[in-house]
C-alpha cells in the first residue's frame, strides 16, 4: 500500500488483525498489535522524560506512516499536551481524533477536563464536564475530585461543595481524594462547620485524611477542635497501621 501511496488507517490495522485471526495465525496478529503498543509505550516514555518534541515527532510519524494512533495513543498525547498548558493545541487534536471516527472516553475526557482546570479555564471545564451525561458518559472519582479541586483553587468553594452535594445525592460513591480535596477547601474560605462535617462523614466511612488535609486542619483549627483533630489524626494513623497508602 505504502508503494502505491496509499497509507494504511485504523480500519486497514483492524481489518489486517481480523484477517490474520480467521487464519488463526496469531503471531502475525500480535505483531500488527504490538507495534501500535511500542510506539504508544515510545510516545508516553518521550512525554514524562519532558521530550515533548520527540513525543510529538513520534506522533507525526504515527500517522502518517502508521502505525494508526489509537484511543490510549490520542489520550497519552492529549495528556503531554495538557501538561505543557497546551490546552488550545489538545482541543485540536481531540477534534481530529473524533473525525477520525474514535470515540472519546472517560478517560479521555478527564484527560482535557484537568487540563482546563490547571490552565485556568474552569469555565470550560465545567462546561465539559456538565456535557458528559448528554454524551452517556458517567464521571469516575477521578474526574469528580479534578473537577472539585479545580472550583477550589480558583476561589469558587461554595460551586465545589455544590457539585460535592449532587454528586453525593445522585449516588456517586465519593472517593477518599473527593473528600480530602474538598475539606482542604472549606477552611480557605472560613467554613470550619462543613469542614468539620465532612472530616466526620469522611472518617466514618472508613476514610483517611492525607497529609496535606490533616497539615491544614491543624494550622486553621482552634483549642476548641481538639477531639475532631483526634479523630482525623487517628483515621490517618490506622490507614498507616493496616499499611494504606496515603493519597
Amino acid at each position: 500500500m505504502s508503494q502505491w501511496g496509499i497509507q494504511p488507517d485504523v480500519i486497514t490495522y483492524n481489518s489486517l488483525m481480523d484477517g490474520y485471526c480467521l487464519r488463526k495465525e496469531m503471531d502475525k496478529a500480535r505483531e500488527v498489535f504490538d507495534l501500535t503498543v511500542t510506539c504508544t509505550a515510545l510516545l508516553s516514555g518521550f512525554s514524562q522524560a519532558g521530550r515533548h518534541g520527540a513525543a510529538e515527532q513520534l506522533f507525526k510519524d504515527m500517522t502518517a506512516k502508521g502505525p494508526t494512533p489509537n484511543l490510549v495513543t490520542y489520550a497519552t498525547m492529549l495528556d503531554g499536551l495538557c501538561k505543557q498548558g497546551h490546552v488550545n493545541e489538545a482541543l485540536t487534536l481531540f477534534q481530529t481524533m473524533k473525525k477520525h471516527s474514535l470515540k472519546p472516553t472517560i478517560v479521555i475526557y478527564t484527560v482535557l477536563i484537568r487540563g482546563m482546570c490547571n490552565s485556568g479555564k474552569i469555565k470550560h471545564a465545567r462546561e465539559l464536564f456538565n456535557s458528559l451525561s448528554l454524551k452517556g458518559l458517567q464521571p469516575d472519582a477521578q474526574t469528580c475530585s479534578i473537577m472539585i479541586n479545580g472550583f477550589c483553587k480558583e476561589g469558587f468553594v461554595h460551586e465545589a461543595y455544590k457539585l460535592f452535594k449532587k454528586l453525593e445525592k445522585d449516588g456517586y460513591s465519593l472517593s477518599s481524594c473527593c473528600y480530602n480535596v474538598m475539606i482542604r477547601g472549606l477552611p480557605r474560605e472560613k467554613d470550619m462547620s462543613r469542614a468539620v462535617q465532612l472530616i466526620n462523614e469522611m472518617v466514618d466511612r472508613g476514610f483517611s485524611a492525607d497529609a496535606t488535609t490533616t497539615e491544614l486542619v491543624v494550622h486553621l483549627s482552634s483549642s476548641d477542635d481538639n477531639l475532631l483533630l483526634k479523630k482525623l489524626l487517628g483515621s490517618a494513623e490506622n490507614d498507616r497501621d493496616v499499611g494504606g497508602e496515603m493519597i
